[in-house]
C-alpha cells in the first residue's frame, strides 16, 4: 500500500558556526560511544521501524508523552516515551499490519494514526501535533506521515526490496524467490552481486544463517523456502549496518510469513508441460519438452486471539526435466558436446559401438535428449507467542527434500554420456527461536538461536569402478579437432556432504540521548562432515579412438587407499566465527544523519588434520594446524542527507570494511587428503620401472570391478612398488596463517522526488575484496628451467627434455602436489546505476534501471583443485588473475519492471531484462606447458600472435598465420576484438564477452471475488514472450567454440618453442536459446 500525506517541516536553524560546532561534537561523541559501549549480542532482522515526534500546537516538544504502537491483526503491542526533544522510535518490528500509533499526555487530547503497513527495511515517520484538552471540542489534530513510496529513503542505493506485491505480480520461472534476485540492478546472473562469485556472500532468513558452508549458497535444492511461506526479501549490497556481517559483496535477507487473528489460507497448483511450450529451440532442434507441476497449501490464524498465532505451508514439485548430451549441433555430419567440442558422425558411431566392452548396456541411449523425474518437497511451520506486552517469542522451522536422478553436471554435462550420470539428493532444515523483549521504553533486546543443516549426497547408480576418458582427435570439415568423450565417470560417487551450523545472535537497541545505539555480537559454529571419493576408484585415459576400441589405455591413475585408511565414517571439521560490534546513529546537523559502526570478527578453524611429518621435512609446512584470524576490524560509516529537509533530494553514501566467508570443502579435504591416507598411481604407456622394464598397463575389466571392488588396479602400481622412487601423492592442507577474505565497499547516490509518485536517481559503487582463497601448489619449484621466447617469455619449470602433455615439475618427489588452502588473488568491481521509479494509482508501478558494471579478478578456485589461469608465470603474485575479468561479470544491464493497475480483477506484470554478459577466454588446449599440473592442463592463457607481425611467421609458420587471419575474419566481432586487444600478450582471462541478450517475461493475473473473504487467483506466466510472438525471435547470439584458441602440435627442444595449431572455428557465434514456455496457476484463498 502506498500512502502519501502532508510532510511536517523541520524548524529553521541557522548559523554556520553553530553547524560546524554541532558537527564536530556529533562526530566526536559518536566515535567515543561506538568504541566504549559494552557489547552484548546482535544480528540483522526485519529492519522495519516507526519513528516520529510529538509536539504541541506551538511546535514545542512534548517530552514524556506516552506512545503505544499496536498491530491490529496480531495484538502485538509496544510502548515507549517521547524523549526530551519529543522524538520516539520503535525498531525491528514484525512486518505487516495494520499498525496503529497512539499518543497521550496529561493535559492534551489523545491522537492516533492508523493503517500503517510495514515492509522489510521500511522506516515510517509519523509527526503528531497535540492540542490541549481545552481545545478538544474544536477537534484540532494534525498528523503528518511519511510512508509507502518514501519510507525506504535510507536504503535507496543499498538494497533492492522484493515485497508481497512483486511476489504476486511478477513471473518467476521456478517459483523461487531466487528468480526475482534479477530485480537487483547489481546482479547479472544467479546471485552474483556486482558480477562476482556469490559463495562469499551471506544468506539470512529471519535474521539467522541460511548459507550452506561446504559450497556456499543456500544448498543444492532448487529452493528450500516456498514462496508461499515468504513474506519478502532484499538483495543487500551496500548496507553498512554492523549487524550486517560476513558477506564480501553483500547478501540475501528474507523474512517469512506469520499468522494473524484471522484464520486464512490457500490451496494452490501451478503447471507447465510440452503442450504449453515451443516444440523446437532456437537452433531448430526438436525438443522433448518438460512437465512441471507444483501444488500445496498454506494456513495461518490464531490459536489464542492476540496471543498465539500459527502459520504452516507445504509446497511440492514434480518435474519431468529435459537435458541433453552431445546434441548441440544441427549439422548431421558431426556431434557437438555442451563444451563445444565436435566429433564426426563416423567417429561417434565407433565410440558408441565400443562402450559395451566396458560393462555398459548396449541398449541404453547414450547421447541426445533425455528426461529425468525430479522431486522436491518443502515444509514450513511458524508459531508467534505474545507472552505479554513486553515479550514476544517466535519459533519457526522449514525443511526440504530433493531428488534429481541422472545428474549430468560438471564434466558429465560437458563431455559425458548417459552411462556416466549419477543420482543426487539433498535435504535440509532451518530452525529459529527468536525472543523479542522491550526491556524499557528505550531498550529493545532481540535474542535469536538458529540451526541450519544441509545433507547432500551423490548416489552411485552402477558398481564402483574407474572412469573412462577418451582424449582424442576427430576430423570435422577437413580439420582435426581435439575432443573429450566420457562414457563412465563415478569420480565423486558415492559421496556424502553434511553441514550443520548453530548460531546465537542477539540485538540490543537503545534510544540514548536522541541517538539510536546498537551493541552486540553474532556467533556461529559450523560442523562440516564428508566422505569424498574423488579419484579413489581410478581412471583410464585413451588418446585415440582405436585405443578405446581395442581396450588399450594410454594412461591409468588412481588415488589408491592405503591399508587401514579406508573411509568408513565421514570426517568432520569445525569452524567458529565470533563477533562483537557497536553502532551509533545520530543527526549531525539538520537533515544529515550519520551512522558510525565498528565490528570485530574472529574466525577459528578448530579441527587439525593428522600430522604428516614428511610434509614438514620435505617442504617446511605443517598440516596439523588450527588457523585463527584475529585481523578483521571493520569500521563503517553511513550518511543519509535530506537536502533542504523537504524530503525531495536524498543523498546516501557509505564506506566500510567487511569480512567475507569461506567454504569448508577444502577444509574437509585437508582431513582426507592428508598425504597418509592415499598413495598415487599414475602410469602411462611406455613408462619404465626401476629396472628399465616396460610397465604393462592394466586391461579394463568392468565385469570384475562391478562384482569385486578390490579388483580395481592399484596394488603393485605405485612408484615404490615399481622401483621408481617414493609413493608420490597429493596432500591438501590449510595455511597456518589463513585469513578470511576482506572486503572494502563504498558507494554514493543521489535521488530526487520529481513528484510524490516519481523518483529518479543515480548511484556509484566500488568494491574490492582481497585475501580470496586459493589452492596453491607449494610443491612447484619456482626455479625457471627455461622461458619460451617469441611468445612472451612463458616460464617452464621442467627441463627441456621433460616437456610433455602431462609434464610434472616438483620440489619433492614425495608428493605429486602439495596444495595449500591459502589467501591469494583479489577481486574488484565498479558499477554505475541510473534508476527511475513511479508509484502509480490502482496498485500499478514502473521501475527502470540501467547498470554499467566492470568486475575484475578471474577467480578460478573450485573447492579442492588448483585451477588458476597461468600467463607468463605461475609465480606472479596473482597479478594475471587479478587483472582478468570475473567469470560472472556483466557489462551492461537494462531492466524494466512494469505492473499495470488492477482493472476488473485483472493485472499484468512484465519484466524486461536486457544485458551483456557471458565471459570467455582464449586458452591453449589440454597440454601442461609449464609443468604446473593445474587441473586438466586447461588453464594456460594463449599468447595471442599478431598474424601481421613478421615474427609470427618465423616462429609458427605460414599455415598458422593463415589460420589466425581466418579466425579474425570469421569470428564474431566481439571475439575478434578480444584477440586484437591482446596481440603480443597473454590473453586476458575471461576477456571476451558475448553480445547483448534480452528476455521478456510476463504474468497476467485475475482475482475472482467469491463469498466473503473467499476468492480465486488465476494467473498465466509467459516466459520468453518474444519467441511466443515469433518462433524466430527470443534467442541470442552466443559465441561458441571457445574451449581453446590453439592446440599444441609439437615442442622443438632446439629452439625451445611450442608449435601450435589454430582452432579455426574459435569465437564463431550462432543464434540459440530455449523457446517460449507458458505456466498456468490457480490459488484458492480463504
Amino acid at each position: 500500500m502506498h500512502r502519501f500525506a502532508t510532510f511536517a517541516q523541520h524548524p529553521i536553524r541557522s548559523g554556520h558556526a553553530r553547524i560546524a560546532t554541532t558537527l564536530g561534537r556529533s562526530i566526536a561523541g559518536s566515535l567515543i560511544a561506538a568504541i566504549i559501549l559494552p557489547g552484548t549480542l546482535a544480528a540483522q532482522a526485519t529492519d522495519a521501524s516507526v519513528h516520529g515526534s510529538v509536539v504541541a500546537s506551538d511546535s514545542m516538544p512534548v517530552a514524556g508523552a506516552n506512545v503505544i504502537l499496536r498491530n491490529e491483526s496480531t495484538g502485538f503491542q509496544s510502548a515507549t516515551l517521547a524523549g526530551p526533544t519529543g522524538d520516539f522510535a520503535f525498531s525491528q518490528l514484525p512486518l505487516g499490519g495494520p499498525y496503529s500509533v497512539s499518543v497521550s499526555m496529561l493535559g492534551y487530547r489523545e491522537a492516533s494514526e492508523v493503517g500503517v503497513q510495514l515492509s522489510q527495511g521500511e522506516r515510517v515517520e509519523v509527526r503528531f501535533e497535540l492540542v490541549t484538552e481545552a481545545l478538544a471540542l474544536e477537534g484540532i489534530e494534525v498528523v503528518g506521515t511519511v510512508a509507502g513510496f518514501r519510507s525506504r529513503d535510507r536504503r535507496l542505493s543499498s538494497s533492492t526490496s522484493i515485497d508481497q506485491s512483486d511476489l504476486r505480480t511478477l513471473p518467476a520461472a521456478d517459483r523461487t524467490f531466487s528468480n526475482l534476485q534479477q530485480l537487483s540492478p547489481l546482479i547479472g546472473s544467479g546471485g552474483n552481486i556486482f558480477g562476482q562469485q556469490s559463495r562469499n556472500n551471506s544468506i539470512l532468513i529471519d535474521g539467522v544463517n541460511a548459507r550452506e558452508a561446504a559450497f556456499g549458497g543456500s544448498g543444492d535444492s532448487p529452493y528450500k523456502l516456498s514462496m508461499e511461506a515468504l513474506r519478502e526479501f532484499e538483495v543487500v549490497t551496500n548496507s553498512y549496518d554492523v549487524t550486517d556481517g560476513r558477506g564480501a559483496f553483500g547478501g540475501i535477507r528474507a523474512v517469512t510469513r506469520s499468522g494473524t487473528n484471522r484464520l486464512e489460507g490457500s490451496i494452490f497448483a501451478y503447471h507447465q508441460d510440452e503442450r504449453l511450450a515451443a516444440r523446437q529451440d532456437l537452433l531448430g532442434r526438436d525438443v522433448a519438452g518438460q512437465t512441471k507441476s507444483q501444488r500445496g497449501f498454506s494456513l495461518g490464524g490464531p490459536i489464542i486471539r492476540d496471543k498465539l498465532h500459527f502459520f504452516v505451508a507445504y509446497d511440492g514439485e514434480r518435474f519431468a526435466e529435459q537435458f541433453d548430451m552431445w546434441s548441440q549441433s544441427t549439422d548431421d555430419t558431426y556431434y557437438q558436446s555442451n563444451e563445444g567440442e565436435r566429433v564426426s558422425r563416423e567417429d561417434m558411431d565407433r565410440l558408441l559401438a565400443a562402450v559395451p566392452q566396458y560393462g555398459i548396456d548396449p541398449e541404453q541411449q547414450q547421447i541426445g535428449f533425455f528426461q529425468r523425474d525430479v522431486t522436491l518437497d518443502t515444509y514450513f511451520g511458524r508459531l508467534d507467542w505474545q507472552i505479554d506486552n513486553r515479550h514476544r517469542l517466535t519459533v519457526r522451522s522449514f525443511s526440504d527434500s530433493y531428488s534429481r536422478p541422472n545428474m549430468n553436471n560438471s564434466d558429465i554435462g560437458r563431455y559425458g554420456t548417459m552411462s556416466a550420470a549419477y543420482d543426487f539428493t539433498n535435504s535440509g532444515n532451518n530452525t529459529l527461536a527468536h525472543l523479542r523483549s522491550q526491556l524499557s521504553p528505550t531498550t529493545l533486546n532481540e535474542l535469536r538461536i538458529g540451526y541450519f543443516s544441509n545433507d547432500r549426497g551423490n548416489r552411485i547408480t552402477t558398481g564402483r569402478h574407474p572412469q573412462l576418458w577418451v582424449l582424442a582427435q576427430s576430423e570435422v570439415n577437413g580439420e582435426l579437432e581435439n575432443f573429450t568423450f566420457m562414457p563412465r565417470y563415478n569420480r565423486w560417487t558415492p559421496e556424502t556432504q553434511i553441514a550443520r551450523t548453530l548460531s546465537l545472535t542477539n540485538n540490543t537497541h537503545l534510544r540514548w540521548g536522541g541517538n539510536d545505539v546498537v551493541i552486540g555480537t553474532e556467533n556461529t559454529y559450523t560442523r562440516s562432515e564428508g566422505i569424498y571419493t574423488h579419484d579413489t576408484q581410478g581412471r583410464f585415459d585413451f588418446f585415440s579412438i582405436e585405443a578405446f576400441e581395442n581396450m588399450q589405455p594410454d594412461r591409468y591413475r588412481r588415488k589408491h587407499t592405503n591399508p587401514g585408511q579406508e573411509l568408513v565414517d565421514p570426517v568432520d571439521a569445525g569452524l567458529a566465527e565470533l563477533s562483537a560490534y557497536a553502532q551509533l546513529t545520530r543527526e549531525l546537523v539538520p537533515d544529515l544523519e550519520a551512522t558510525f559502526g565498528l565490528r570485530y570478527d574472529v574466525a577459528i578453524f578448530t579441527t587439525p588434520a593428522d600430522y604428516n611429518p614428511v610434509l614438514e621435512e620435505e617442504l617446511g609446512y605443517r598440516n596439523d594446524v588450527n588457523p585463527v584470524d584475529f585481523t578483521n576490524i571493520q569500521p563503517r560509516l553511513n550518511l543519509h542527507w535530506d537536502l533542504g529537509g523537504r524530503g525531495r533530494d536524498i543523498v546516501n553514501a557509505g564506506v566500510g570494511l567487511f569480512m567475507g566467508q569461506t567454504v569448508t570443502r577444502p577444509y574437509i579435504y585437508s582431513m582426507i587428503d592428508n598425504g597418509i591416507r592415499f598413495t598415487e598411481v599414475d602410469v602411462s604407456r611406455g613408462d619404465m620401472d626401476g629396472n628399465g622394464a616396460s610397465i604393462p598397463l592394466p586391461t579394463p575389466d568392468y565385469t570384475s570391478y562391478d562384482s569385486d571392488y578390490s579388483s580395481i588396479p592399484g596394488d603393485g602400481l605405485t612408484d615404490q612398488d615399481l622401483g621408481r622412487g617414493s609413493d608420490a601423492q597429493v596432500i591438501r592442507f590449510l595455511d597456518e596463517d589463513l585469513k578470511m577474505p576482506r572486503a572494502f565497499r563504498a558507494h554514493a547516490s543521489y535521488h530526487r522526488y520529481l513528484t510524490d509518485w516519481l523518483r529518479v536517481g543515480g548511484s556509484a559503487y566500488f568494491a574490492h575484496v582481497s585475501r580470496l582463497h586459493v589452492m596453491e601448489n607449494v610443491n612447484l619449484p619456482d626455479q625457471v628451467q627455461f622461458t619460451v621466447e617469441g611468445e612472451g617469455g612463458r616460464e617452464v619449470y621442467v627441463p627441456v627434455s621433460q616437456v610433455a602433455p602431462q609434464a610434472v615439475a616438483r620440489k619433492s618427489e614425495q608428493f605429486a602436489d602439495a596444495l595449500m588452502y591459502t589467501n591469494g588473488n583479489s577481486a574488484r568491481s565498479t558499477s554505475l546505476v541510473l534508476d527511475a521509479t513511479a508509484a502509480l494509482t490502482g496498485g500499478s508501478s514502473i521501475s527502470a534501471s540501467y547498470t554499467f558494471n566492470e568486475a575484475r579478478g578471474g577467480d578460478r578456485f573450485r573447492n579442492e583443485d588448483d585451477q588458476r589461469f597461468v600467463g607468463a608465470s605461475y609465480f606472479d603474485d596473482y597479478s594475471f588473475i587479478n587483472d582478468a575479468y570475473s567469470e560472472n561479470d556483466f557489462r551492461h544491464k537494462l531492466l524494466l519492471n512494469v505492473t499495470s493497475p488492477t482493472v476488473g480483477g485483472w493485472q499484468l506484470g512484465t519484466l524486461i531484462n536486457l544485458r551483456q554478459q557471458g565471459r570467455f577466454s582464449a586458452l591453449v588446449g589440454r597440454y601442461d606447458l609449464s609443468g604446473t599440473r593445474i587441473r586438466e592442463e586447461v588453464g594456460y592463457a594463449a599468447f595471442v600472435f599478431d598474424p601481421d607481425d613478421p615474427g609470427t611467421r618465423d616462429v609458427q609458420g605460414d599455415q598458422f598465420v593463415e589460420d589466425m587471419r581466418f579466425v579474425l575474419d570469421n569470428a564474431h566481432p566481439n571475439a575478434a576484438e578480444y584477440l586484437r586487444d591482446n596481440f603480443g600478450e597473454y590473453a586476458t582471462a575471461y576477456g571476451g564477452i558475448n553480445p547483448w541478450s534480452a528476455s521478456v517475461d510476463l504474468r497476467l493475473t485475475n482475482e475472482i471475488q467469491l463469498l466473503g473473504s473467499h476468492r480465486i487467483l488465476l494467473h498465466v506466466d509467459a516466459f520468453n514472450l518474444l519467441n511466443l510472438i515469433s518462433d524466430s525471435r527470443g534467442g541470442n547470439d552466443n559465441i561458441i567454440n571457445t574451449a581453446s584458441l590453439y592446440d599444441v602440435e609439437s615442442f622443438d627442444p632446439e629452439t625451445q618453442t611450442f608449435q601450435y595449431r589454430v582452432n579455426r572455428d574459435f569465437g564463431q557465434s550462432r543464434y540459440e536459446g530455449s523457446g517460449f514456455n507458458l505456466a498456468l496457476g490457480a490459488k484458492y484463498i480463504f
